[in-house]
């Protein structure tokens, strides 16, 4: 008897951005893997096909990412600054 196992593979690779984290820090990249293989292909199945036509077992791995934090909505914020001293009230200039 040769068995020939037929397993079924799919690696893959997400990336995802969010504007919620620093510049440096907004892309992830997740990966998942996953298998298969179906028995009911193979021919020590061959006796029980008329009750069990198709069996499938699979499995798989994924990485989850989630910019969703156990906080309340904390987001980037990049920092602002003044460029100059001056300032406008009133149509009337004034310096600090």
């Amino acid at each position: 008897m040769i068995l020939i196992i037929n397993i079924y593979s799919r690696p893959s690779l997400r990336a995802d951005e969010t504007e919620n984290f620093a510049p440096n820090y907004r892309r992830g990249y997740f990966p998942a893997f996953s298998a298969g293989w179906v028995v009911s292909n193979e021919s020590f199945m061959d006796g029980v096909r008329s009750t069990l036509d198709y069996l499938k077992i699979k499995g798989s791995w994924g990485q989850l990412g989630s910019d969703r934090l156990n906080v309340s909505h904390i987001y980037y914020i990049p920092r602002y600054g003044a460029v100059s001293n001056n300032y406008a009230f009133g149509g009337h200039r004034f310096r600090d």
